[in-house]
């Protein structure tokens, strides 16, 4: 490595460690932190709607056919 080569690492180098230990830096990592928590909040939220996503159609299913057989009541009544 020659000296321009040496030269741009270690002021490239003293770039990166002055901006890791800036505020700049130090607000994107709680930023991105915050994000991240926001993010597995929502995807909780989607994988529970995914999760009982067949428990409702059933439920429905069950709605439906409690109806269908309580507005056939006064049909029944009358047949017997």
């Amino acid at each position: 490595m020659n000296y321009k080569e040496e030269t741009f690492v270690l002021r490239t180098l003293k770039e990166l460690k002055e901006f890791i230990e800036g505020s700049e830096y130090k607000r994107l990592v709680k930023e991105t932190h915050n994000n991240n928590i926001m993010l597995k909040k929502l995807l909780a939220i989607e994988y529970s709607k995914i999760r009982n996503y067949h428990r409702e159609n059933e439920d429905d299913f069950g709605r439906n056919v409690l109806a269908n057989i309580l507005s056939n009541i006064p049909d029944l009544k009358r047949l017997m």
